[in-house]
């Protein structure tokens, strides 16, 4: 299975925030959340394994969002704020962080309707 490197918070479907460092396990829920390429000592986010249901565990190249529109929406200050933080928000959203600041993500997520508030 691949190895995170970077701590990666991710909120799950009932909007509770997760820590995930490297070395952890990971339940399959969270692999399939965590997109961006940089978290994976591969460089390329794995699959999940099949579940109970008997999915393929493949992740979806788009889909609806489980979590409530506002669940998880990272404060703008303080602790939980950082660039790490808005990007595993926007990741599970769909969007792309790849090269861009916080600010820049705040606003691209504003820019496609995205709760930032």
């Amino acid at each position: 299975m691949a190895q995170l490197i970077a701590y990666v918070h991710i909120s799950d479907d009932e909007g509770v925030r997760h820590v995930f460092a490297p070395g952890d396990e990971l339940p399959d829920w969270a692999v399939e959340r965590i997109t961006n390429p940089k978290a994976w000592a591969d460089g390329v986010p794995p699959s999940a394994p099949a579940g109970p249901s008997g999915g393929s565990g493949e992740i979806p190249s788009a889909g609806p969002v489980t979590a409530p529109p506002t669940a998880g929406v990272p404060p703008r200050s303080g602790a939980g704020s950082g660039l790490a933080d808005w990007a595993a928000y926007a990741a599970g959203r769909g969007v792309d962080s790849t090269g861009l600041t916080r600010n820049q993500l705040i606003e691209r997520l504003d820019a496609a309707g995205i709760p930032t508030r």
